[in-house]
């Protein structure tokens, strides 16, 4: 990481993004630009993710990892297949349970697959980056 413009080496450089994805009916999306710009927004089309990465050009895209035995309908499991290939993939067994434990974040979410999209990119920044969003 390059050093912080504010004088922090431990924070990223302040062109770093990262989108979390929560892929589903809803698909829930949080995206971090620039160490605290954080938001979220949802889609009824998983596919609809395709343009808000190539917009955003994340370093880090935050996927979570289905069962290898869950039926998912034929888009989902389409945007999956391509998001898998680049992304960091994370189970619900892994950041659920760190981010029950964890303080709630002050940032709004309209429905569950926004805060899970959220919940996702913060436990990112707390496990990997060692910040909290």
């Amino acid at each position: 990481m390059s050093k912080n413009p504010r004088g922090d080496e431990s924070l990223p450089d302040v062109s770093f993004t990262a989108i979390a994805i929560d892929l589903g009916e809803t698909t829930g999306i949080a995206f971090l630009k620039a160490i605290d710009d954080v938001r979220t927004t949802s889609t009824k089309n998983p596919s609809h993710v395709f343009p808000i990465i190539e917009a955003m050009k994340p370093q880090v895209i935050i996927l979570e990892r289905f069962p290898e035995n869950r039926s998912l309908p034929n888009v989902v499991e389409w945007v999956y297949g391509k998001l898998a290939e680049v992304s960091i993939l994370v189970s619900p067994g892994e950041w659920k349970p760190f981010m029950k434990v964890q303080q709630k974040s002050s940032i709004s979410t309209r429905n569950r697959h926004e805060r899970d999209a959220l919940d996702m990119l913060r436990y990112y920044c707390i496990t990997s980056l060692k910040m909290e969003i």
